[in-house]
């Protein structure tokens, strides 16, 4: 998909709701924002049980009918309108953004809800304890990505602002970021709040190699990070 396009749809949807919020104007459509991978179980306003359902680009978007409700998968970035038939005929209509990495990530580090989580499960008791607090260290360090294109990005540590050339990958909830000669795998988490996402990373096989024979059974960590459009 190319990123002017998906620059200027997601210009489109943050000028409308800077209208919305300013002079109280209503959205045409309500809309909704899934994040590439993420699938979801929809009932449309006023708890209308779907008959049948259209989604004008299916390359961007496909639905189904399951139980009443519609199930939506994504598929590639970019906006659709979506079309919902209830079983007494009335119809509903939405408007879904499948998003990517666009402009910026901001770490979270002290948040009073998303904080930092590092999980250990290690049977020798001092290096639980050093491999807890280096991660727990390393967490709480802020910083953020400033995403160039569909592969590169500037990384930057705050408050040094150090910047590093930085190359990423992004699919089905699985971010891959090169940094500094480091390669680091993510699974995403979202949230409610759709500015926030949670990044998970399995360390475990890591450790196990650099320490044979110490029980490491479990070494996980999540952050927070603030997903963010230009501004304007």
């Amino acid at each position: 998909m190319n990123l002017l396009v998906i620059a200027f749809a997601f210009t489109l949807l943050s000028t409308s709701c800077n209208r919305k919020e300013t002079t109280s104007a209503p959205l045409p459509d309500p809309y909704l924002e899934l994040w590439h991978g993420e699938d979801t179980l929809y009932t449309p306003e006023n708890n209308m049980q779907v008959a049948s359902v259209t989604v004008s680009d299916n390359k961007v978007l496909t639905a189904s009918v399951t139980g009443g409700k519609a199930f939506l998968k994504t598929v590639e970035a970019g906006g659709v309108d979506v079309e919902f038939t209830g079983i007494d005929g009335r119809k509903e209509k939405l408007r879904v953004w499948v998003r990517v990495p666009f402009y910026m990530w901001r770490s979270l580090v002290n948040h009073a809800t998303y904080k930092p989580q590092v999980k250990v499960k290690i049977a020798d008791a001092a290096l639980s304890a050093a491999v807890t607090k280096e991660l727990t260290e390393k967490l709480a360090k802020p910083y953020y990505i400033n995403f160039r294109n569909e592969d590169s990005a500037w990384y930057f540590n705050i408050p040094e602002t150090q910047r590093f050339t930085a190359w990423y990958s992004y699919k089905d909830l699985r971010f891959i970021l090169k940094v500094n000669g480091e390669t680091n795998e993510y699974k995403v988490l979202t949230h409610k709040d759709r500015k926030i996402l949670g990044l998970e990373q399995d360390l475990t096989t890591r450790y196990q190699a650099l320490h044979p024979g110490k029980g490491v059974e479990l070494v996980v960590t999540v952050e927070y990070v603030q997903d963010q459009l230009p501004p304007g």
